[in-house]
C-alpha cells in the first residue's frame, strides 16, 4: 500500500494559526506511524514563521492550482484538507486520482463527497456516510495527557494564562493586560501574577505596552527582561511577556485560571480541567464558544471582543473550581488517537 499522505492548510493574522497547528500535530503522528507526509500551505509571510524549515513543505499561492504537487501525487494514498471552503473540484480532482479524502472542521458545500468528515465543534448529524462529529474528536497534542488531574487551587484567583490565538491582529492581548492593570489598583486584592503569551510577531506590542505603563506616574514599576513589577500602596502586579510558552500545557495546570480565545488553547484548558474563560475574536469563534457554553462546558458566554471584569474573575471560589474540573471531564484529551484509528482503518480499505 502506498504510505503518502498530503495535508492541506491553511493560516493567516485573520484566521489564526489552529489550522497550522493541529496541521503539525497531524504530520508528526503519522510520521511516528510510518507514513510519508507532505504539508501544502498558503503563501504569507506569517505562516512561512510559523513553519520555519520543513523539508516536506510547499508553499501555494492558489490552493486548487495543484501543478505544485504533480512530482509525489503517485505516491499518495490520503489527502486531508485541515481548511475552510474545501471546494467539490479538490476534493474530486484527488478521488479521481485514486486517493481518499477527509476533511476536517469544515462543513462548507460539496464535503459530503469526502470519505470521511470530523468536526469537534459540531454535534448535529448531517447528511454524510462518514462523520466524526463531537467533543471526543477534539484534536490536541498527545502530550496532554500527562497533564489531565487538575490540583483545585485551595485559594482565590492570583495566577492568570493569557493566551490570544494565532497572530492576535487586533492586539486584544494588550488590551487585556491595559484594561486589568486600569482595575487592579483600585480593587481590595493586593498580589496578582499574569502570564501573557504575545502573538508569534506583533511589531513593538511590549514597547506599546511599557509605553502605556510609563503613563500611570502614580504607580511604581520595576521593568525586567520581559517581566514587570507594578506596586502601590502594598498592593503587587507582575505581569510576565512571552512569545511562545514553552509547555503550554504545564503552564495551564500550574495557573489558577486560564483566559483564551475560542480556539485550541481553550480546549487545552477545559481538558486539563483549569478553570478557562473563553473570549471569541471572530464569528466562528464565537459560534464554538457559545456552543460549549449552551451545553456547560463554560460558566459564561462573552460577545466578540468583550472583557471580562477583573473583580469578577478574582472574586471566583473554590467551589467553582471544583464544579468547572467536574463538568468538563468529558474532555480526555484522546481526539488524536481516535482520529489516527479511523485514519487508518479508511486506508486498510483501500487495500
Amino acid at each position: 500500500m502506498k504510505k503518502g499522505v498530503l495535508l492541506i492548510t491553511h493560516g493567516s493574522n485573520f484566521l489564526g494559526m489552529g489550522h497550522l497547528v493541529r496541521t503539525v500535530q497531524l504530520n508528526d503522528s503519522l510520521i511516528s506511524r510510518g507514513y510519508k507526509t507532505f504539508i501544502f500551505c498558503n503563501n504569507q509571510p506569517e505562516t512561512k514563521l510559523f513553519f520555519k524549515e520543513r523539508s516536506n513543505l510547499y508553499f501555494y499561492s492558489v490552493r486548487s492550482n495543484f501543478s505544485l504537487i504533480n512530482n509525489f501525487l503517485p505516491e499518495l494514498s490520503l489527502v486531508i484538507f485541515d481548511c475552510n471552503n474545501t471546494t467539490n473540484e479538490e476534493i474530486s480532482f484527488f478521488k479521481q486520482n485514486n486517493c481518499k479524502v477527509i476533511v476536517i472542521d469544515d462543513l462548507a458545500a460539496h464535503t459530503q463527497n469526502a470519505d470521511l468528515v470530523i468536526d469537534a465543534n459540531r454535534n448535529k448529524r448531517q447528511p454524510f456516510a462518514n462523520e466524526l462529529f463531537g467533543e471526543k474528536y477534539i484534536f490536541l497534542n498527545p502530550e496532554i495527557r500527562k497533564y489531565l488531574k487538575k490540583k483545585t487551587p485551595s485559594q482565590p484567583v492570583r495566577n492568570i494564562v493569557i493566551v490570544i490565538g494565532g497572530f492576535d491582529y487586533k492586539k486584544f492581548s494588550l488590551s487585556l493586560i491595559k484594561h486589568f492593570m486600569n482595575n487592579f489598583f483600585k480593587s481590595d486584592f493586593e498580589h496578582l501574577r499574569i502570564k501573557v503569551k504575545l502573538p508569534h510577531k506583533v511589531s513593538g506590542l511590549e514597547d506599546s505596552f511599557f509605553d502605556e505603563i510609563l503613563s500611570h506616574q502614580k504607580v511604581n514599576f520595576i521593568r525586567r527582561n520581559r517581566s514587570v513589577l507594578l506596586h502601590k500602596k502594598g498592593k503587587e502586579l507582575i505581569i510576565q511577556f512571552c512569545s511562545i510558552i514553552e509547555n503550554l500545557p504545564s503552564k495551564i495546570k500550574r495557573s489558577d485560571l486560564l483566559i483564551s480565545s475560542g480556539g485550541l488553547t481553550m480546549y487545552e484548558g477545559l481538558t486539563i480541567g483549569t478553570y478557562t474563560i473563553a473570549l471569541p475574536q471572530n464569528r466562528s469563534e464565537r459560534k464554538v464558544v457559545k456552543r460549549l457554553h449552551q451545553k456547560g462546558f463554560l460558566n459564561k458566554l462573552y460577545k466578540i471582543g468583550e472583557m471580562p471584569e477583573l473583580k469578577d474573575i478574582l472574586s471566583i471560589k473554590r467551589k467553582d473550581f471544583i464544579e468547572f474540573s467536574e463538568k468538563n471531564k468529558v474532555f480526555d484529551g484522546l481526539g488524536c488517537e481516535r482520529i489516527l484509528e479511523r485514519i487508518e482503518k479508511l486506508l486498510r480499505y483501500k487495500e
